[in-house]
């Protein structure tokens, strides 16, 4: 049995993957494929390699879909596209066993029904939080030490600005967009038309 490795990008595989990910990898040719295990492979005329789940195996072919993805994959893969099978994921010295077959099949499902519910719940939250976020900031409800104050400093010849709410970084100015990029809840607490 051939094993070899690869990195992993793109969130398709969240949580399942991360980008951050190494992904340990056995050869196609040295293990029969099932429905629910995670494929390496190529499609016909891309130039790069995916990582997807296996959906169904068949005759026919091979049907693949991430875990973070709403519907299958629009091609249909045949034993030559697959290079491997995905058998573990490193993240940094800590080696994780990633599911296939029937338990990988429960865990894809298990993905999807809670960013199902993530995006139920999370969706009128966001809407909710925006709309509390663009009204006067609640900064009055912290204590002194803990109300916003923004850090100038120097790096690299530019001068820097960080937002603090006690010792926390929560937010970051970008001179290039000219706005503040601040941290959820903290944006609650920050008036950003006073910052300056």
């Amino acid at each position: 049995m051939k094993t070899f490795f690869c990195a992993h990008t793109g969130r398709s595989m969240n949580p399942t993957l991360d980008e951050t990910d190494l992904l340990e990898v056995v050869s196609a040719g040295d293990i029969p494929l099932v429905p629910g295990d995670i494929l390496l492979f190529r499609p016909k005329g891309w130039n790069e390699h995916v990582v997807h789940r296996a959906a169904s195996v068949s005759d026919g072919g091979i049907r693949t879909r991430g875990d973070n993805c709403d519907g299958r994959d629009p091609w249909t893969l045949h034993a030559e596209d697959v290079t491997g099978r995905v058998v573990a994921a490193w993240r940094g010295r800590r080696r994780r066993a990633v599911a296939g077959g029937w338990r990988g099949l429960l865990t894809a499902a298990q993905a999807r029904a809670r960013r199902a519910l993530r995006h139920a719940f999370l969706v009128p939250l966001r809407a909710l939080y925006l709309a509390c976020s663009r009204g006067t900031p609640a900064a009055f409800l912290l204590p002194a030490r803990l109300r916003p104050k923004v850090v100038r400093f120097k790096a690299l010849g530019e001068v820097r600005e960080r937002l603090l709410i006690g010792r926390r970084v929560v937010g970051l100015y970008s001179e290039e967009r000219g706005e503040w990029h601040i941290r959820r809840p903290w944006r609650l607490f920050v008036d950003c038309d006073r910052l300056s």
